[in-house]
Formats: C-alpha cells, sequence, structure tokens
C-alpha cells in the first residue's frame, strides 16, 4: 500500500455527477489500494458512487450492493489499460474555489457533469479490447456492505482479514459496523448530503 492519501473535498451538484467525482477519485484509490471506509446516511450515494469508481477503473461488471452477500468482487483491468482522461475534459470546475456547502470549507473541485458529460461517458473505457479483465492480468476491487450484520464477529466468517489486509481495493459502505475491524491506515470517505440536494465528499 502506498503512503498517506491528503484530504481531498468534492462537491458534487447532483447524484448524476458522482460519476464525474469518480473520475477524480479513481486513480487516487487505485494507486493506494487498502480499505476505504465509506461514510454517509441512507440515500445519501454510496452505492451509487461505487459503481461509478468501479466503472471509472474500467470494469464491466454490474454493482449492486452486497446488502444480503455482504461483499461483491469486480474485476477491473489493469491500470495501465485503462483510458487516461484528463481532469479538464470531466466537467471540474472552481478548483481550489470556497463553497457555502460543507460549512463555508475550502473544496477542491465544483463537479458538473454537463459540459463534460461526453468525456464522463468515456471514463474507464479500455482501450485493451473485449476481451476479460482477469486475461489481461486485471485485478480485484471489493465491495462490501455491513448494513445488516448485528455483530462484528460476522465479519469472521467471511474471512475479513484475508481481504482488509490482502492488498486490494475495498470498499465498505457502513464501516460503523465492524469500526474495531478497520485496519488503522483506512481511508475515510464521506458522503454529505448538503440542504440545496448536492453532496460534499471528503476523502481523508
Amino acid at each position: 500500500m502506498n503512503g498517506v492519501c491528503q484530504q481531498m473535498r468534492l462537491i458534487v451538484k447532483t447524484l448524476e455527477d458522482l460519476s464525474v467525482a469518480a473520475a477524480r477519485l479513481a486513480p487516487v484509490l487505485r494507486e493506494r489500494g487498502g480499505v476505504v471506509a465509506m461514510y454517509g446516511s441512507m440515500g445519501a450515494g454510496k452505492t451509487t458512487l461505487v459503481a461509478a469508481l468501479v466503472r471509472a477503473m474500467g470494469s464491466a461488471d454490474d454493482v449492486s450492493s452486497p446488502t444480503f452477500a455482504i461483499v461483491n468482487e469486480y474485476l477491473v483491468p489493469a491500470a495501465s489499460g485503462v483510458l487516461a482522461v484528463g481532469l479538464s475534459d470531466v466537467g471540474l470546475s472552481d478548483v481550489g474555489a470556497t463553497s457555502d456547502s460543507g460549512g463555508g470549507g475550502a473544496v477542491d473541485a465544483v463537479l458538473d457533469s454537463g459540459a463534460g458529460s461526453v468525456a464522463a461517458e468515456s471514463i474507464g473505457q479500455d482501450v485493451g479490447g473485449d476481451e476479460n479483465p482477469a486475461e489481461r492480468g486485471g485485478e480485484s476491487v471489493f465491495h462490501f456492505d455491513f448494513y445488516r450484520i448485528e455483530d462484528p464477529r460476522e465479519a469472521f466468517d467471511l474471512g475479513y482479514e484475508e481481504y482488509f489486509y490482502g492488498g486490494a481495493l475495498c470498499l465498505v459502505e457502513w464501516p460503523e459496523k465492524v469500526a474495531e475491524l478497520l485496519p488503522p491506515d483506512a481511508l475515510r470517505l464521506s458522503i454529505e448530503v448538503q440542504p440545496d440536494g448536492s453532496r460534499l465528499i471528503t476523502l481523508e
């Protein structure tokens, strides 16, 4: 796992704009790997963001919340096989702006898929053809949803340590349910719904 990630704060105006946020977040998460604890209220957009992240990484797998299975596995192509998209091409604007959202703190970008919608559609398109990602030396991304567990010990039945400490990227919804099992170096990604319906995304 690579070094500590500096804080990143993004504002997305609508849930549809989460695909643009994913273009900004995916390279950071992909490079670092490990556990990403995703916090947010019901309906904040956690699963939607996971789907956008997996797609931004080049996977063609269908993403759904593993509410009952607890964990889903998605295959993504090797990083070198993912189409690189410049930040200016995916609707990023007002970098370093100060916004009233999220209590008036400075944000890294206000994201709007409007101008960048065409480019956003191409995010994560693989340039290596139609073959299975695993055949190109692909990697696994694991998606957890601990919403329904009643006791953290249920995670032991999954063999959680193999996932959390195996080096693969693990996107974890409802990490509050297994707080004591999270690695100390897990990243924290929060999605906060603002009064105007926008989302403030903080990665730290």
